[in-house]
């Protein structure tokens, strides 16, 4: 338990600096995305139950470097079915994950009639409804951007990499 919050930790720093590190790293594993359309893109990413940031955000400069081992990658996105993996992580290598998502069958949105617009920070927080992710603060903030919602009750929660914040 130790070592998987300590890495979960490690993770997160050296998402936020893995430029500094040279990409031949020979002790770290790298993890890549290839996303195919804005939805893959705008996905978020969770590694051993941990948010760590959306895909497009996880690519080019802020590389995500991991320690090796065995890792549980899973992606997810709003009206799509999750993209789950489990990974075993060598030292020094590339993982590319070539996302393909397709979308959920049961997606019932005709009694949605009410609108919801989010308005926090940081905007790239991940938005979660009655405990399903719902997409990003920024997709639900500004001119023409909202969520629909069925009346009545829910629990919206926004949630970042370095803290959870909840809202009712």
């Amino acid at each position: 338990m130790y070592r998987k919050a300590l890495g979960l930790l490690l993770t997160i720093l050296l998402t936020a600096g893995a430029s500094v590190w040279a990409s031949d790293n020979q002790v770290l594993a790298e993890l890549r995305f290839m996303a195919h359309n804005g939805a893959e893109k705008k996905a978020g990413v969770w590694v051993d139950g941990q948010y760590v940031g959306f895909v497009k955000e996880l690519n080019g400069d802020k590389k995500m470097l991991l320690l090796p081992g065995k890792h549980e990658i899973v992606v997810r996105q709003a009206w799509y079915q999750d993209y789950v993996e489990q990974a075993l992580l060598e030292p020094g290598e590339i993982h590319t994950i070539k996302l393909a998502m397709a979308k959920e069958s049961h997606v019932a949105t005709a009694g949605a009639t009410s609108e919801l617009k989010i308005d926090a920070t940081p905007p790239r927080a991940a938005v979660f409804v009655d405990e399903q992710f719902a997409g990003h603060v920024d997709e639900f903030d500004g001119v023409g951007k909202a969520m629909l919602l069925t009346p009545g009750k829910h629990r919206v929660r926004a949630a970042s990499k370095a803290q959870d914040s909840d809202r009712t």
